[in-house]
């Protein structure tokens, strides 16, 4: 009779990213929803990948002149980062398109109401990047910007206690400079975009 083989526990392996408590992420400010926030379920569920189960835990939105152009725009645009922060996905939003009409004070005021808060950008940084971290009270990490600004390294949260740095000016630079030559043409309005 063979001697019966017990298996051994798998390693553990660090949880990857940087742990919040030992070191917070560098922005200008911080803001968390208060105690009298309660999360509102909605029958809207987000599909949700990440391995092994192919959850979704983070995502990056950058936002474009049509989350802008119409108050209808804005509202669908704002509702869908409501509902992502509270079905637990971690989200980074940058806008680099001055507020307007429709959001006086930018996108975030208008997601971070639904948390309890107001937020007015700085006159001189009226644009920024945020990155949302989900959770039972859930925190923004805000960068205020102007235009010419580098644009700064941002947390992407993983979990509610663990992110990774999004550099994104490297990243922006990289992909810059894989654009073809006649895209970066039309970007820079040195050649009209060709019909569609």
């Amino acid at each position: 009779m063979e001697p019966r083989k017990t298996a051994c526990p798998p390693p553990e392996v660090p949880p990857a990213g940087l742990d919040v408590a030992k070191v917070p992420p560098s922005v200008a400010r911080v803001m968390q929803a208060d105690d009298t926030f309660h999360y509102q379920r909605t029958q809207l569920r987000l599909a949700v990948r990440h391995a092994p189960g192919h959850e979704l835990i983070a995502m990056i939105e950058i936002v474009s002149t049509g989350n802008k152009d119409r108050a209808a725009a804005v509202e669908t645009f704002v509702q869908k980062a409501v509902d992502v922060i509270q079905a637990g996905v971690h989200m980074q939003v940058i806008d680099l398109f001055s507020p307007g009409r429709h959001d006086p004070n930018g996108p975030h005021d208008l997601i971070w109401s639904h948390f309890g808060e107001t937020y007015t950008p700085p006159v001189a940084k009226p644009l920024i990047a945020v990155s949302y971290q989900s959770g039972a009270f859930p925190t923004a990490y805000l960068e205020p910007l102007a235009v010419g600004d580098p644009l700064p390294t941002m947390p992407l949260f993983l979990t509610p206690d663990r992110y990774i740095n999004v550099p994104l000016e490297p990243s922006y630079d990289t992909a810059w400079r894989g654009m073809p030559r006649f895209w970066q043409a039309v970007v820079e309005g040195k050649e009209p975009p060709p019909d569609i």
